[in-house]
């Protein structure tokens, strides 16, 4: 690649190290578990299975992403296509002018509205990936002497 500026940088495909299920500090098999390691391992595993589920949404996201991509390029096509037929079929007469005139800019036009679509598209899209996989929690809701008394005495927390 000498003399060439490289466009697009990506990293290594193949990182230097290597995770090997079962190989942590946590037992994981054939061991009985503390309570403690338990709740880790539980929280590994909730924690992995979040992973998944984020892997998962980023690669359907970038399917979206392609397709709006296509797309958007397959209506901009479309849309020249239909402009320089209307610029042709008015050569020699005198709306020529106007007509090659206003196809071009409505062509500069679409590709602006389009480029725009498909970027918030994409935005939109890309946002669902960062939303957390759990379920939100349920919210307590005070109870009648909480809402009556509570403005008084401060919020109050309940043994549970």
């Amino acid at each position: 690649m000498a003399g060439k500026k490289q466009l697009l940088v990506l990293p290594d495909p193949e990182p230097d190290f290597e995770v090997r299920p079962g190989e942590g500090l946590v037992p994981t098999q054939g061991t009985q578990l503390t309570p403690d390691q338990g709740v880790v391992v539980g929280y590994l595993n909730r924690t992995l299975l979040g992973m998944d589920v984020i892997s998962d949404k980023t690669e359907y996201t970038m399917v979206l992403i392609e397709e709006l991509n296509t797309s958007g390029a397959t209506h901009f096509k479309n849309i020249v296509d239909k402009n320089l037929r209307l610029v042709k079929e008015s050569e020699g007469t005198a709306s020529h002018p106007y007509v090659d005139e206003f196809s071009a800019r409505m062509i500069q036009q679409a590709a602006n509205h389009l480029f725009h679509s498909v970027e918030l598209g994409v935005v939109a899209i890309a946002r669902e990936i960062v939303k957390s996989p759990y379920p939100p929690m349920p919210q307590r809701h005070p109870g009648f002497f909480e809402r009556l008394f509570g403005a008084f005495f401060g919020s109050w927390e309940w043994e549970e």
